[in-house]
């Protein structure tokens, strides 16, 4: 989250393609840089990842949210509803199974409802996001990036667009 948050792959690519070295000044805008500190986290899967990750997050300063499972009539104390994490969140961090009712929790109605400056992280399962609607998304710049620790199909064929 901090390499997401301060822009640091971006700026990496600039000082090793030469960019930052033939500048007469330091483009520190060219990026965006943010802060973890006062910043949303919202997490869905409030198991042991889910619980550990808030501890690390409260640590930084960072606020963070609990997702209520999607179409829920009633919202548990110390959860929000489903659609409010990704009006709410800085960073969305996939903690969950993937059952019939998480496949495809992410597809393009919750990417058009993030910040443009948001992140989703996915570490939990490839088929939790549907990744023709992230590629939609990201090429739409609905969200900043997402970085995935998983596919739905892995290994991924070699010209995977992700």
């Amino acid at each position: 989250m901090l390499a997401l948050r301060r822009n640091l792959v971006a700026y990496w690519r600039d000082v090793y393609g030469g960019g930052w070295g033939g500048s007469p000044t330091f483009y520190a805008e060219l990026h965006p840089i943010e802060d973890l500190h006062d910043s949303t986290l919202g997490i869905v899967g409030a198991g042991h990842g889910g619980k550990r990750l808030t501890k690390l997050a409260g640590a930084f300063g960072m606020r963070v949210i609990f997702a209520e499972r999607r179409h829920a009539t009633v919202v548990r104390e110390s959860y929000v509803a489903f659609d409010e994490v990704p009006r709410e969140a800085d960073v969305i961090s996939l903690h969950c199974p993937l059952t019939d009712e998480t496949r495809h929790l992410f597809g393009l109605a919750e990417f058009e409802r993030m910040k443009r400056s948001a992140s989703l992280v996915n570490a939990a399962r490839g088929g939790i996001v549907d990744e023709g609607a992230l590629i939609e998304a990201l090429d739409r710049k609905l969200l900043a990036n997402a970085p995935l620790d998983v596919l739905e199909q892995e290994p991924p064929a070699v010209d995977h667009p992700l």
